[in-house]
């Protein structure tokens, strides 16, 4: 009996004993898949070398041949020492029928190799019933499903062509050491696992003289000696090899939807359970693949394919930013050295990424090339930018660093527009931390004219919805009330459709613009923004200040006090602290205890008092609430003097002063102030309606009833618009009744909301001077063109005692001048018939 044939079978380097033994006589086709990393070629090599099965096996390789059936027949000419003549298949056929002695056909089929040669080899075995194939490929579907069909195809786990923890055992075990159980269970997750790495390590090992005997120490130095075992392995792999194992070990967490979009190629579970079973991913959590093994395929892979490797870490950042994993794609475009996507996806992202996770945006920014951060000097002020959040709901906040103004004092004269955007953007802040709001407000306007620029048309939506929103900051707390609008307005349309849980852009935009509406006592708009914001998902101060200002314009004492409560204690650096305090002040004044009221103001302009700057609407909103508390309680000197610390003609300031005209008797003065106020209606909206139900009640109490009751009605009409009815609540008692009198309109309208004035004041129909006696007599003694000393030798007084009564009446007639007094004087009727002649 002759020696049976092996012929073709490659020589292969030690390869550990692993569970897969040759194929049974019996089985006519033996499956087994290649699996990346796994060197399941080797493996089938090594068992049929080592066969004692008497049986002929004949190896072949398929790839590179044009003419397939040629191959296989000049390989059989070779290994039987034939010449089959005529038609390569029909030749390799009739061989085979011919055969009696089993033959295993041992076949390679790299995906390269056309599907016609596995229903050839098929068809082979249809006709040789001594024929039997063993076939390493890559999910050939043809071969399985007709194999398994017609000749009960075996698949071979991928489990069973790697190491266990018994297997490691054993192995080791012939190096004359005994492991423990858990040492080999660890090892049997990591690369040792691999047939080919733990002979190779084990031979390291036996050529050290230091290993010792302790099974522990020895695991150990079996671990360490796996990555220059894989360091090997990984440089002997060819070009192709290397680019494939790259595609498993470039993400870090792996999918099959990943691996498909990397590779161009369909992707199964399948596939990725054979990875698993093969340990060549490993599955704690997530799936990835083994450390080591994945250390030696990147750095083979830098050194010898940097540019394949770089366009594989691109295709997997783009994946992860489709699926939302910014921060992973910022990683692997780093890798890729993609400086500019990674600039450009930072700038799409930034007010999310800072939400997430501030520290490794800030990680990611300081491990770029310096040259790369010199060319974007913006990316040197996102190290300094915070983004805070509250204890409880209220959204997250853009917020700087104490460092920041070093920061921004570095960066250089000229800019790109994006870089110069994110410095005026971080400038408003800065200023308004330092209260400084004429700067902040110049810095607004240089914000929208870059944001007005083409420049801007194609950059992150997110970003701009922010500068928009800390433009309109500015202008909200500088006292431009217009021009916040705009800017929030703005700042809600780019957010839209971003909203998240990390920083809710548009809805907190949005509320800043209800409450801005709710100020200039648009109550209909501020209402209907308010409706499209989830209360219960949010809770901001604009927020709720806006609900509660609305409430109170509508006399609604019950939902104001609502919606006060929950504003509770403010968050520290909370800009809107001067509206909320506001709020809780006109709560006080129409409903509540006005002593209480004015403690709680007392205690306001005591922890606020740093940041009350003059022409702050700050200032004039605190500054309104004294003056009417103080009036609300008849301290009429207590009110003029806190009018006195407004430096801005503002409207809030004029109802205010006509309000104190008014209650001291001079209808008249109060006039200018309402007529002053009003001229400014076009881009002062707040306290318009409050300036024309005081414009009624100055002409009711100058008996011009017909003007009182044209602007009255008017006033009605333009509350009955914007759905505001508090100012007609300030009126006192009896003015009120004596204004609803004037037309069976107003009537209608005070008997519908219920109104009924306060009682608190004496009623501005009452004329009286203004002016003490005492400086009537110093205004009737005036000449313009006489001398302090003139005046005062004229009125045998002191001088001081004239510039004393000359400095009070400026203020109470709010002029600056001798002659401006007069004319006013002369106004008012405050003059007898000789100061009239002067």
């Amino acid at each position: 009996m002759s020696q049976p044939l092996r012929h073709g079978i490659p020589r292969v380097a030690t390869i550990a004993a692993t569970e897969f033994s040759a194929p049974a006589q019996a089985a006519r086709v033996t499956i087994l898949h290649s699996v990346p990393l796994v060197p399941v070629r080797d493996i089938l090599a090594a068992v049929l070398g080592g066969d004692r099965d008497d049986r002929d096996i004949l190896w072949i390789d398929f790839e590179g041949h044009t003419a397939p059936w040629e191959h296989l027949r000049a390989t059989v000419n070779d290994a039987f020492g034939i010449a089959l003549p005529g038609d390569p298949f029909g030749a390799v056929a009739g061989f085979l029928l011919t055969l009696e002695r089993p033959l295993l056909l041992a076949v390679d089929l790299h995906p390269g190799v056309s599907a016609a040669v596995d229903s050839g080899l098929l068809d082979l075995l249809a006709t040789a019933p001594h024929l039997s194939i063993v076939a390493v490929c890559t999910g050939r579907r043809a071969l399985m499903a007709r194999g398994r069909l017609e000749f009960g195809a075996v698949t071979v786990s991928p489990s069973a062509l790697v190491l266990d923890a018994r297997g490691i055992r054993d192995a080791v075990a012939k190096a004359g050491l005994t492991l423990t159980e858990v040492a080999a269970a660890g090892l049997a997750q990591t690369a040792l696992a691999q047939a080919d790495v733990l002979p190779a390590a084990l031979a390291m090992m036996e050529s050290d003289a230091n290993v010792g005997d302790d099974p522990d120490t020895y695991a150990i130095r079996l671990r360490a000696e796996i990555s220059f075992v894989l360091e090997l392995r990984a440089q002997s792999m060819s070009d192709e090899q290397l680019s494939a194992a790259a595609s498993i070990a470039v993400p870090a967490v792996i999918s099959a939807r990943m691996l498909a979009d990397i590779t161009g190629h369909d992707v199964d579970d399948l596939q990725l359970q054979q990875l698993i079973q093969s340990r060549v991913l490993l599955r704690d959590g997530q799936l990835h693949l083994e450390p080591t093994l994945r250390r030696a395929v990147l750095d083979e892979a830098q050194s010898r394919i940097p540019g394949t490797l770089a366009g594989l870490h691109r295709a997997v950042a783009r994946h992860l930013l489709a699926s939302g994993r910014t921060f992973e794609a910022l990683t692997h475009f780093a890798h890729a050295g993609d400086w500019k996507t990674l600039i450009e996806t930072i700038d799409e992202s930034l007010i999310g990424l800072m939400a997430e996770d501030p520290q490794a945006l800030q990680r990611i920014i300081l491990d770029l090339p310096r040259t790369v951060r010199d060319e974007h000097p913006r990316l040197s002020l996102y190290l300094e930018y915070e983004w805070k959040r509250s204890d409880n709901d209220s959204p997250p906040y853009l917020a700087v660093t104490r460092r920041m103004p070093a920061t921004l004092s570095r960066l250089p004269d000229v800019m790109a527009p994006w870089d110069r955007l994110l410095s005026l953007l971080t400038r408003s802040l800065m200023l308004r931390l330092k209260s400084d709001y004429p700067g902040a407000l110049e810095t607004a306007d240089e914000l929208d004219a870059l944001l007005a620029t083409d420049d801007m048309i194609e950059q992150p939506s997110l970003v701009l919805a922010e500068a928009h929103f800390q433009g309109g900051m500015c202008r909200l707390l500088g006292l431009d009330l217009v021009g916040a609008r705009e800017s929030f307005h703005r700042s809600a349309e780019l957010a839209r459709g971003f909203d998240n849980a990390l920083h809710q852009s548009s809805a907190r935009a949005t509320a800043a613009l209800a409450l801005t509406r709710a100020l200039e006592g648009e109550i209909e708009q501020a209402s209907s923004l308010l409706l499209a914001l989830d209360v219960d998902a949010m809770v901001d101060t604009s927020m709720l200040v806006a609900n509660a200002l609305v409430a109170i314009s509508r006399m609604n004492p019950r939902d104001a006090r609502h919606w006060i409560a929950q504003l509770g204690e403010l968050r520290a650096g909370d800009e809107f602290w001067p509206f909320a305090v506001h709020a809780g002040n006109r709560y006080g004044l129409y409903w509540g205890d006005p002593v209480e009221t004015d403690s709680d103001l007392d205690r306001a302009w005591a922890e606020h008092g740093d940041q009350l700057v003059a022409g702050s609407t700050a200032q004039v909103l605190l500054t309104s609430d004294a003056a009417d508390l103080a009036l609300l309680l008849g301290q009429l000197p207590r009110a003029e003097a806190a009018l006195d610390q407004a430096t801005v003609r503002n409207t809030w300031i004029s109802v205010c002063r006509a309000r104190l005209a008014l209650l001291a008797g001079n209808p008249k003065h109060a006039l200018l102030f309402i007529l002053e106020g009003q001229g400014r209606g076009r881009t002062e909206r707040h306290g318009q309606l409050d300036l024309a139900v005081l414009r009624a009640a100055s002409e009711h109490a100058l008996e011009r009833d017909e003007d009182a009751t044209a602007s009255l009605l008017r006033a009605i009409n333009k509350s009955n618009r914007s759905g505001v009815i508090v100012p007609f609540h300030l009126l006192p008692l009896e003015t009120l009744g004596s204004l609803a009198a004037l037309h069976p309109d107003a009537e209608a309208f005070v008997a519908r909301h219920g109104l009924r004035g306060t009682s608190y004041l004496a009623p501005y129909q009452t004329l009286a001077g203004a002016l003490s006696e005492r400086e009537l007599v110093v205004l009737r003694a005036l000449d313009p063109a006489a001398t302090i000393e003139q005046v005062a030798r004229k009125l045998f007084v002191a001088s001081n005692t004239v510039k004393a009564q000359l400095r009070s009446i400026y203020r109470k007639l709010n002029v600056s001048t001798r002659t401006e007094a007069l004319l006013v004087a002369a106004e008012l009727g405050l003059l007898d018939e000789d100061s009239r002649s002067a």
